[in-house]
């Protein structure tokens, strides 16, 4: 009675240590494939490759980066798609991840060549991935189109060279000015005298359209009346206040 109630109780705890199992096992699935469809869906580039940079795994957004195909993707060289003036300084990038001189190596950018489509900027992330005796046996790479990022960083120097630029022209009309009390030419920094038109031209990005005064228009067409009283000089005169 007593071996027939152990038996029992050992079947009891056989069966609950089998469940636990079962539930862990259930939970660790759940776990892999929710970690599977972040890498698979993440905005980013996700690659895994071998110690010498054989690609092993890659999500959709590195598929659609380079051009191809997840299944293309595998066993292809990483550095087969980094453009061929940047290749000695990957590789170089590679060795020192591969000596362990480097836990990490993060943020340097290069230029990507899919298989189809121009090169575009790129910013890469890789880290090792370390067996159990501490060996380095591949690579974990975080990839980023930073395109976006090339067009403002232009466009804000673009800006700041405008910017300069103007208050350079500033700069040049807000102190005195050399000029001719007979020809009205400008003198300019470099001791050559100019047409006032073409100094300001060059100086502050003026272009000017041509006409004539009335005093002008009576002096060289005397034929022609002008009676709008717009030819009279203007006098100013200093304010008492």
């Amino acid at each position: 009675m007593e071996k027939r109630n152990g038996n029992q109780t050992r079947h009891s705890a056989e069966g609950t240590i089998l469940e636990e199992l079962h539930m862990v096992r259930k939970e660790l699935d759940h776990e892999q494939h929710h970690y599977r469809d972040l890498f698979e869906w993440a905005p980013d580039g996700y690659l895994v490759t071998s110690i010498t940079g054989k690609v092993l795994e890659a999500n959709r957004a590195a598929a659609r980066m380079l051009g191809a195909a997840g299944a293309t993707l595998l066993d292809q060289p990483l550095i087969r798609f980094v453009v061929e003036k940047e290749r000695t300084r990957f590789e170089a990038h590679l060795t020192r991840l591969r000596l362990q001189l480097e836990a990490r190596r993060g943020g340097w950018e290069t230029s990507l060549q899919p298989l189809e489509g121009a090169p575009f900027p790129a910013s890469m992330t890789a880290s090792p991935v370390i067996d159990p005796a501490g060996k380095a046996i591949g690579f974990r790479w975080l990839v980023r189109d930073i395109t976006r990022q090339k067009w403002a960083e232009a466009d804000r120097e673009r800006l700041v060279r405008e910017l300069q630029a103007v208050r350079t022209s500033l700069a040049t009309l807000g102190r005195f000015l050399p000029i001719c009390v007979s020809c009205k030419q400008i003198r300019d920094d470099h001791g050559y005298w100019q047409q006032v038109e073409v100094y300001l031209r060059t100086h502050a990005d003026m272009e000017f359209s041509h006409s004539l005064c009335p005093p002008c228009t009576r002096r060289l067409y005397p034929e022609v009346h002008l009676d709008d009283g717009k030819d009279q000089p203007r006098v100013t005169t200093p304010s008492l206040v």
